[in-house]
């Protein structure tokens, strides 16, 4: 029985999960966990319910038996500054507008999205993770060695960073680093609109990712880099160096050479890049190609995942991938009858559609910005969906109702503006509404065991979902 199992292990179990699903599982499964609940859930709290935990006591007091150890298991965002004691339990503060002087949040173990004044950052002994947005006034990080993870944007005054050698994740976005000779312990590591030339000492980094990184040229050091990402570094033309990798991202503009050379890679991406014979694909396990020109359908059709976006100049049809199990296709793709037989397929924007019982052969359907699909919906000849086992329809303006489409088990919309009639649905198993402005009644999704909403500014009174079994309304 999993009750058996350590506490470290269950402990994982939030690492796999959403905090939503862990909750759900957790109060599900109480009458086998008991105490083991207390010390392993984890309270994300939102704004208002982080203010009222600072404020109020009675709120502190109804937390803390929900709770083993609140500094690790309770989380805050805060919309402005807040005066607290070290004595009252946080184990993250996630800050939306600023954040009060550093030292007198030693005490947390994670500080995200913090605008701090000070030109040095204070030794934080018991900080682990620090995340700043805005570090413009920052110019000294001599005292964040203890940390685990540290992450910084726009501090074009910082330029030393060896006290940060071993600290196993670092991002650098916009800061004026040269250096990074000393790196190259880390786990991970992502630089960012930095002034590097000589990446030599990354070739041990696991996770690397250099990013608009203008005055790189030569990037032969980081053969082998297990998941590598180099992306609109303008002085790199070529790539013939370049392999062993386990999971590649590239794009460019400008043309380059060394293509060949990535074969055997499992995974890779690219973007915006004039691939010209793209027989090193052929042993892909998934493949994104956005906005590629001059490469060969035919040598995606063995990969596993396929996503093909905005792409021109193609040697076959993508009628091609027919048989690829989760395939994406965007606009420009010049085909009218589609002969797919996939597990999963997303369509985006590809006016060219006539025939439509290729859907009969899916099982999860992905639609954005399909017109012609979703004129199916409209005109209530949904005859073509009702078999699939998930349906997404993201970013159309014109649906205004979704009649029939009451059994499919799952149902996500997304960004459907004229949308305001839900009335056939209820006998899903999930819904979720994201960012549909005009939907004011729900009362259909009351039976629905799973209910997500987001965004949708109309909606006002939600308490006839009282009873549903997982309810998650963002506003």
């Amino acid at each position: 029985m999993i009750v058996r199992l350590p506490e470290e292990i269950i402990r994982l179990l939030q690492s796999f999960l959403s905090n939503d699903d862990y909750h759900y599982f957790m109060n599900t499964s109480s009458q086998y966990f008991g105490e083991l609940k207390k010390r392993t859930i984890y309270f994300a709290l939102n704004e208002e319910y982080s203010q009222r935990y600072i404020i109020e006591t009675e709120f502190q007091s109804l937390l803390f038996v929900k709770v083993s150890n609140g500094w690790k298991q309770i989380g805050l965002v805060l919309g402005k500054e807040f005066e607290f004691h070290d004595t009252l339990p946080i184990h993250r503060i996630r800050f939306r507008y600023g954040c009060p002087p550093l030292q007198s949040l030693g005490h947390i173990k994670s500080i995200i999205d913090g605008s701090f004044d000070e030109q040095v950052i204070p030794s934080l002994p018991k900080v682990l993770k620090l995340i700043i947005k805005n570090g413009d006034n920052i110019e000294n990080v001599n005292n964040l060695s203890s940390l685990y993870e540290f992450r910084i944007k726009g501090a074009k005054q910082l330029t030393e960073i060896n006290a940060l050698k071993n600290v196993p994740i670092l991002s650098f976005e916009r800061c004026g680093i040269q250096n990074i000779s000393m790196l190259g312990n880390q786990i991970r590591l992502t630089i960012e609109s930095c002034p590097i030339v000589d990446v030599s000492s990354l070739s041990r980094i696991r996770y690397l990712s250099l990013i608009d990184c203008y005055e790189i040229t030569d990037v032969s050091p980081l053969f082998g880099v297990y998941s590598l990402n180099i992306s609109f570094c303008i002085k790199v033309l070529d790539i013939s160096s370049l392999g062993g990798h386990y999971r590649l991202i590239f794009s460019s503009f400008r043309r380059v050479k060394g293509f060949h050379c990535l074969s055997g890679v499992p995974h890779i991406e690219l973007n915006h890049c004039h691939i010209g014979d793209s027989s090193f694909l052929r042993g892909c396990k998934s493949v994104k190609l956005f906005d590629c020109n001059d490469f060969d359908p035919m040598d995606l059709v063995n990969a596993k995942i396929v996503q093909v976006v905005c792409g021109t100049m193609m040697k076959n049809s993508v009628d091609v991938l027919k048989d690829v199990y989760d395939l994406t296709l965007g606009d420009n793709m010049n085909t009218t009858s589609i002969p797919w037989n996939n597990y999963r397929l997303n369509i985006i924007q590809n006016p060219l559609i006539t025939d439509y019982s290729f859907i009969m052969n899916l099982q999860h359907l992905l639609i954005q910005y399909q017109e012609n699909l979703l004129y199916l919906i409209r005109a209530g000849n949904v005859s073509y969906f009702q078999h699939l086992q998930s349906l997404t329809i993201d970013n159309n303006i014109d649906l205004e109702h979704v009649n029939g489409l009451g059994n499919i088990p799952i149902l996500n919309i997304k960004r459907c503006y004229e949308l305001w009639d839900l009335s056939g649905l209820g006998r899903n198993r999930s819904v979720s509404i994201s960012f549909c402005r005009k939907i004011k009644d729900v009362s259909s999704l009351a039976t629905v065991p799973i209910v997500t909403i987001r965004g949708c500014s109309e909606l006002i009174d939600s308490t006839c979902l009282s009873k549903v079994e997982r309810l998650k309304i963002i506003k």
